[in-house]
């Protein structure tokens, strides 16, 4: 920052609303340097080429958000509603949201598998009724030291799918691409499963086959990205990064996560937490990342840099905690008790991701109202 500051011949607290490396997906900044230009706040539309699309927040749209946000202009969440209402209205209750902790190692843990195959030992998962009742009513871990675990947890997640049609929601393209991924195992495997043809079919289902869309839904992608702007996320659709952002705009939020309700009696449901506050203040006032609210978390700090990964890599961003995790697990000389902590740290972060879904889908709603 010293060197910018220098050769703009600025002071170092100018930096402080953003410069051109802090615009989303920006690959114009070599140019608009070159002009003499850094800081956000001193861009117009001419050096993002800013494009509005019709019906969505187009990236160029996205980041002049951001120069506005610099400049103050901006303070708020901005949605396109139409967008958003076609979308939800479409949904089939009971929502099912999903989130999968996967692991790729460069040396495979189990007999037979090649390296950097993909491995889904995790899933959790919440609903919302059609009345608006939330749980979290299932979750599934096997880290089995040996054990490819891949077929047997989505047999698992065929159980808690299979007795509705209800929309099942991810965040990005992590889940759909694990489970292609399985799929082709399965049709590659020379030990099948018995249930293989069942198992494909209820793949099928979820990801679509012969011209169906399936069930399953991206809510970040194809629904927060192109709908809807938070300040404070530097333009990303990360879950990670709006979540925080959701429940700083959203009083509804705030009210209902502010208490010691999550996993407590007549609260919403949770397999893995007891009487929990989401929603908890700093010293300024500013609302804290839940996912800092989690104790004991695998602590490793050459991964700290990988919560900083964007949306085009959510896999490494949501999960390379417990890629760590898991391959822990995978040592038959892990002690007992830290097996269980591991386990029960990984039952809990998953949880969060599911339950992050769960609150930005309520920050919508809350848009939608909002505007109506």
């Amino acid at each position: 920052m010293t060197c910018w500051s220098t050769q703009f011949h600025l002071p170092t607290e100018a930096f402080v609303h953003g410069t051109v490396f802090d615009l989303n997906n920006f690959r114009g900044a070599q140019g608009v340097i070159e002009s003499g230009k850094i800081l956000l706040q001193d861009l117009d539309t001419d050096d993002i080429k800013f494009k509005p699309e019709l019906g969505k927040i187009s990236q160029s749209h996205r980041q002049w958000l951001q120069c506005e946000e610099s400049r103050g202009v901006v303070d708020h969440p901005v949605a396109i509603t139409d967008t958003l209402m076609t979308t939800f209205a479409a949904l089939t209750y009971p929502l099912h949201f999903i989130d999968f902790e996967t692991a790729t190692p460069a040396l495979p843990f189990h007999m037979g598998r090649r390296p950097y195959e993909q491995i889904l030992f995790q899933f959790s998962h919440h609903w919302i009724e059609q009345a608006g009742r939330i749980a979290h009513v299932s979750q599934h871990l096997d880290s089995r030291p040996g054990v490819f675990p891949n077929f047997i947890t989505v047999r698992a997640l065929s159980r808690v799918l299979g007795d509705d049609d209800g929309s099942v929601i991810h965040w990005w393209t992590h889940e759909r691409t694990v489970l292609k991924a399985v799929r082709a195992q399965l049709l590659a495997s020379t030990d099948a499963p018995v249930d293989r043809d069942q198992l494909i079919t209820f793949i099928d289902s979820l990801v679509g086959a012969d011209g169906s869309t399936g069930r399953l839904i991206d809510l970040g992608q194809h629904v927060t990205h192109p709908s809807l702007f938070l300040p404070g996320t530097k333009g990303s659709s990360s879950i990670k990064k709006v979540l925080p952002a959701l429940l700083t705009h959203s009083r509804r939020l705030q009210e209902r996560y502010r208490q010691p309700t999550y996993g407590a009696k007549g609260g919403i449901h949770s397999l893995n937490f007891r009487d929990q506050t989401w929603v908890k203040f700093d010293t300024e006032g500013r609302v804290l990342d839940p996912y800092s609210l989690l104790s004991g978390r695998f602590n490793d700090p050459a991964l700290d840099a990988l919560e900083d990964a964007d949306e085009n890599r959510p896999a490494i961003a949501d999960g390379g905690y417990a890629m760590v995790a898991y391959s822990l697990l995978q040592s038959e000389l892990l002690p007992p008790d830290d097996r269980a902590e591991l386990q029960k740290q990984l039952l809990r972060y998953c949880e969060l991701d599911t339950l992050a879904m769960v609150m930005a889908f309520e920050g919508l709603q809350d848009q939608i109202e909002i505007a109506a």
